[in-house]
């Protein structure tokens, strides 16, 4: 499996000799990339392409363009997150895309507008509640005056009823 060049003039030896070594440092290098991203979560990592050329270049550049095509909706997803534990419900995913992308979009959309419904009910609950308890604070507070009325009007009452029989028994001594 390995090939060996027999002398100088051997241009085909040679070409295929470096091509086997280009090949290996292409695999070793995506490997390694894809290892980064993959395990250890650094969807940052890119094939550098700096000293590639040719089909060396292009094939650092396809799996790069796989890499950011994979990167940019979890990024996307990851503002929308931090967006959500500052309070933001207001944001959606928005991917051009197709397949699980899509469907990821779609349930992180649906998601975030059930959040976002579920809150507006609460608030809403919460709203007609502290109406309610204003209007019985109001009330409490006429049922209140109005006890105190009641309470000055019986005690005149009294007052009034003992002032009538204080005069019934001296009308009666006489």
């Amino acid at each position: 499996d390995d090939f060996t060049e027999f002398d100088e003039r051997n241009v085909l030896g040679t070409a295929l000799m470096k091509m086997k070594e280009n090949l290996e440092q292409v695999i070793n290098e995506t490997n390694e990339v894809l290892y980064e991203a993959g395990v250890e979560g650094n969807v940052n990592a890119r094939i550098s392409t700096d000293r590639k050329s040719g089909v060396w270049k292009e094939m650092a550049d396809s799996v790069n363009n796989l890499l950011s095509s994979m990167a940019t909706p979890i990024f996307e997803v990851n503002k929308i997150a931090n967006a959500m534990a500052d309070g933001d419900l207001s944001q959606r995913l928005v991917l051009n895309t197709k397949g699980d992308l899509k469907s990821l979009a779609n349930s992180l959309n649906k998601g975030l507008d059930k959040i976002d419904a579920l809150l507006s009910g609460s608030v809403s609950i919460t709203d007609k509640v502290h109406a309610s308890a204003s209007e019985m604070l109001v009330s409490g507070e006429e049922m209140s005056r109005s006890t105190g009325e009641i309470a000055s009007a019986t005690s005149e009452m009294s007052s009034g009823a003992q002032s009538q029989v204080q005069k019934v028994d001296e009308a009666s001594q006489l």
